[in-house]
């Protein structure tokens, strides 16, 4: 098992814990599962702007925080887990989502260097 699948496992089992205490707050397929798809990615939101909180995103702030990398990692694997929640509910694993991933950035890839060449044409503006 990879570390990936050890997170994904891991998390699965944080759902089916909380599912036994608060079931209508666990992301576990099941009943009800659009609005707790909607609730995940609302919370996926707020955690989203937690990170915001912990950089200098504002530029007509005149005083500015120190940034603590520390902090934004940990921000940034609640936004994972929180992301996680939403792949469990849809039954994606992680051989879906790496499949998914490789298509999604030659996709990404191809439509960037169509830009490159439309732009070098003449048809947008590339900044280099």
């Amino acid at each position: 098992m990879d570390r990936l699948e050890q997170m994904f496992e891991q998390q699965k089992y944080l759902q089916e814990y909380l599912a036994r205490y608060k079931p209508d707050a666990a992301c576990i397929p099941g009943a009800d599962e659009e609005e707790k798809f909607k609730n995940m990615i609302l919370l996926l939101i707020k955690e989203c702007t937690e990170v915001l909180d912990e950089i200098n995103f504002k530029p007509h702030k005149l005083s500015k925080i120190k940034v603590n990398k520390d902090k934004i990692a940990e921000e940034l694997v609640d936004v994972l887990k929180y992301w996680m929640n939403l792949a469990l509910l849809t039954g994606l694993d992680t051989d879906d989502i790496y499949a998914m991933f490789i298509k999604k950035s030659s996709i990404v890839l191809e439509r960037f260097k169509e830009e490159l060449k439309n732009a070098k044409k003449g048809h947008g503006q590339v900044n280099n």
